[in-house]
């Protein structure tokens, strides 16, 4: 029996993208702007598009990047986008006056991470960390790193840079030159995230385990046993859950109470592929919780995609639930990002086609069906 045919026996229906383009390569990484409905979207044939997502409009491109494009990062006030590529440039684009800002070098550029404040972009290239001005000024270089830097991050501001050997934080100024911290860890680390809260730190790592910290006191747990390296992590909205890859399986750990230490994670199961994608819907500024900074009623969705082309959404975190939505992509799933509203979830793949989904208990009329 299909899968479709799965689905419809057991009551749930086959989600359908509401629109879909093709970026002429594999996608290498989707991001939603922090306010309103657009999405930048980057693929190896070195094309970024900005998608008006609500209705699948490309509304401008990024300059090309030769060897092609690796990292997007939108600014906290979605005035500007950055976009870093395997030719070792970092092109940082004002979208309100079509103005763009070029900072040359060598190496590939594998992360870009803004400030919350806005006032610098992070910029991992090979084993240095470029911190930048939003109008390309360089003010402080931080070179000699352990091995290519893989994730950057923020947490109020201080930056988290992920490499072999674990967290380097840094604190931004021409002045400083050496990390103010430092989370060791002897393994490579491919993926890092902070809770919301910015009481936890956690990374994915090559050896198939996550590493967990706590920032007040570096205190540090270690969940092993994946059976695969763990490149995909997110931490949800109020912080209580911490959702990562490493299998075919979702693993969800609850940090509530004293931490994880001595705990099971829920399993979430539908893939039958390695799970390299995942993303909590945020918490709309608009809604009661995000006005009032407290726990949603409901549990925020997430977005699992995986090697075998699925896209799920999960409400919930219980090993016994369902998927909420799933939808066919037709490709292994590279990178997954939700509109800042929740309406949509977008999903790029390695067969280069970039997908929106609407989950079932979205608002009607967000989005229009359009394919190309």
């Amino acid at each position: 029996m299909s899968r479709t045919a799965n689905l419809l026996a057991s009551g749930r229906k086959p989600a359908e993208p509401v629109w879909s383009i093709d970026l002429d390569d594999a996608v290498s990484t989707v991001t939603a702007a922090p306010r309103g409905p657009l999405v930048a979207a980057a693929s190896l044939s070195g094309r970024t598009v900005v998608i008006d997502a609500d209705d699948g409009v490309v509304v401008t491109e990024m300059p090309h990047h030769e060897l092609g494009a690796l990292a997007a990062a939108w600014s906290p006030d979605g005035r500007r986008l950055a976009v870093g590529g395997a030719d070792g440039t970092v092109v940082i684009g004002d979208l309100t006056v079509g103005r763009h800002d070029a900072v040359m070098g060598q190496g590939w550029v594998h992360a870009l991470a803004w400030s919350p404040d806005g006032q610098y972009l992070a910029a991992g290239r090979g084993r240095e960390v470029l911190l930048l001005r939003p109008d390309g000024t360089i003010v402080t270089r931080w070179p000699g790193q352990p091995s290519t830097v893989t994730a950057l991050t923020w947490a109020g501001h201080r930056l988290a840079v992920a490499c072999y050997g674990g967290i380097r934080w840094y604190e931004p100024g021409p002045d400083r030159t050496e990390p103010v911290r430092t989370f060791d860890w002897k393994g490579s680390l491919l993926t890092i995230a902070v809770a919301p809260n910015a009481r936890w730190a956690a990374s994915g790592n090559q050896d198939a385990s996550i590493h967990l910290w706590r920032l007040w006191s570096g205190e540090d747990y270690e969940m092993s046993g994946y059976p695969a390296k763990v490149t995909a992590i997110a931490f949800a909205p109020d912080s209580q859950r911490l959702a990562a890859g490493g299998g075919e399986e979702v693993t969800v750990w609850n940090l509530g109470g004293k931490g994880p230490a001595g705990q099971r994670p829920a399993s979430l199961r539908t893939h039958s592929g390695l799970v390299v994608a995942l993303a909590y819907a945020p918490v709309p500024p608009g809604s009661a919780a995000g006005r009032t900074g407290q726990r949603a009623a409901a549990p925020p969705l997430l977005a699992s995609g995986g090697r075998d082309g699925r896209l799920a959404g999960w409400r919930g975190s219980g090993s016994s639930r369902r998927p909420q939505f799933e939808v066919d992509l037709g490709a292994p799933v590279s990178s997954v990002t939700w509109t800042a509203d929740a309406a949509l979830v977008v999903a790029g793949t390695q067969g280069g086609r970039l997908s929106a989904v609407r989950p079932s208990d979205s608002p009607p009329g967000t989005g229009t069906r359009r394919s190309s």
